[in-house]
């Protein structure tokens, strides 16, 4: 049940404690006695204890910086003379010699006709106008640039463009913004093997770097260097795209040139590509199997785990680790290995479902992250998998001598499998990847020491 105020000195407390909560204060100026009254918030601004001092209108006006006080001074006298509301920004100088900004408004107040008194209000604006002054800056500097700046939604529509942009494209924002910028600036010309790429790196919600084909307001070809990044909030969630532009027709016409010139140009030119595109790839990937790395596994591990917590969702992780692969590459050799390792990759990949997260995550360790799965469905999948690597999977050269050193002509592998569950009903759930992966690796080690070949479930947690 609401309640309310009852009396007019609780009415004021409550409204002297907001002002504290707000970092504003009140002042008032009795024009007959000339006395001067500060709200507690005043005094603290000032560096002044309120029972220790009592506050005139000559410190106050000399408390601010010398530079400033004829311009306060000044609005005091109009307030007074012509009853003029002020509304100034100045610097103060505090007890402590600290200098800080503040705002201070004050107006007359009249009682029939009469001026009878002076009130205002007083705030500590030091650190807004700080952040002002900084976003001030970033935002000339981000305006003064050549380069073009794109901000869109997660849909891939404009909400916002520099002026770097409307200089390149020749489209200023109001006739942008809410339009996918593809479309609208790219043509017949424009690779299509680029606007795919494009296209699925943004769909994967990855930041990447192309060049790009595009046209002018007025029709005419301009080239571009295209990076774009997903921007995302604390909590995983992505909440726009930015992209930067960098015009680089003119080279891209000279390198056209030079390429109808020079052989050898165009092959540096290819292997340079091919290069760029390789290190892309790193970034995610794993080079031998084309599965996703350790590193990328783990961000989207925290990302996943995240976004499950959030939604009450189950999510499972499973770890398996290739038996014997040592002997395996004493045995055959490591291009032998290697060559097993990708049909494990392969038969994984084909074998786990779609949304699931496939990685190499080390040497013959592989992890699969289980999407809103639990723990029973998880098992089963998991069992799935060590069938299909003991059905599908075969060491080339086992035939003649495999049995010589231990192992046979198909793969096997241990497994290890724990559950993240999220739901609320689970009282006890695991809420960091890091610890999940060593109980999985815990209970994959297990399936080791049991004999290899099989599924060993984390226990549940005491």
């Amino acid at each position: 049940m609401e309640t309310r105020p009852n009396t007019h000195d609780e009415l004021l407390r409550l409204l002297l404690a907001a002002e504290e909560m707000a970092g504003v204060g009140h002042w008032y100026l009795n024009i007959q006695t000339q006395q001067l009254h500060w709200s507690n918030e005043v005094f603290r601004i000032h560096g002044h204890e309120p029972d220790h001092y009592i506050p005139n209108v000559e410190q106050a006006i000399m408390a601010y910086h010398p530079a400033d006080r004829n311009r306060i001074s000044q609005a005091v006298e109009k307030g007074v003379e012509n009853g003029q509301p002020w509304n100034e920004e100045a610097r103060l100088i505090r007890t402590d010699g600290e200098i800080r900004d503040v705002l201070a408004k004050g107006e007359p107040h009249y009682e029939q006709g009469e001026l009878v008194a002076l009130f205002g209000v007083f705030q500590d604006i030091t650190e807004q106008k700080e952040q002002r002054l900084y976003f001030e800056q970033l935002s000339r500097v981000v305006e003064l640039t050549q380069e073009g700046i794109i901000i869109t939604d997660i849909e891939g529509k404009v909400t916002w463009v520099n002026h770097g942009f409307e200089q390149i494209s020749g489209y200023n924002l109001e006739e942008i913004k809410g339009k996918k910028p593809g479309p609208l600036l790219q043509g017949e010309d424009t690779d299509a093997m680029t606007q795919k790429y494009m296209s699925d790196m943004i769909a994967s919600r990855r930041p990447f770097s192309t060049e790009v084909l595009n046209y002018h307001k007025n029709g005419s070809p301009y080239w571009l260097k295209l990076n774009i990044y997903p921007q995302y909030d604390s909590n995983g969630e992505l909440q726009s795209f930015m992209a930067v532009e960098t015009d680089i027709t003119q080279s891209k016409l000279a390198q056209q040139q030079l390429e109808h010139q020079a052989l050898i140009l165009q092959k540096e030119i290819q292997r340079r590509e091919s290069l760029e595109h390789e290190l892309r790839q790193l970034a995610y990937s794993d080079g031998l199997t084309g599965l996703y790395n350790r590193r990328y596994f783990f961000q989207v591990f925290d990302a996943e785990l995240s976004r499950c917590r959030r939604y009450h969702r189950d999510l499972s992780l499973i770890l398996l680790d290739i038996d014997y692969f040592k002997r395996v590459n004493d045995a055959f050799g490591h291009d032998v290995g290697d060559q097993v390792l990708v049909d494990v990759a392969h038969c994984l990949k084909n074998i786990a479902r779609e949304g699931d997260i496939v990685a190499r995550v080390g040497g013959e360790e592989f992890a699969i992250l289980a999407i809103e799965t639990d723990l029973q469905a998880a098992a089963h999948l998991a069992e799935r998998l060590r069938l299909g690597l003991c059905e599908q999977v075969k060491i080339s050269g086992s035939e003649q001598n495999g049995g010589n050193v231990g192992i046979g002509n198909r793969v096997t592998a241990s497994f290890g499998v724990t559950s993240l569950a999220t739901h609320h009903s689970v009282p006890n759930c695991l809420n960091n990847s890091a610890k999940a992966y060593k109980r999985a690796d815990e209970a994959l080690y297990q399936s080791k020491q049991d004999g290899r070949n099989r599924v060993t479930l984390a226990p549940p947690l005491s």
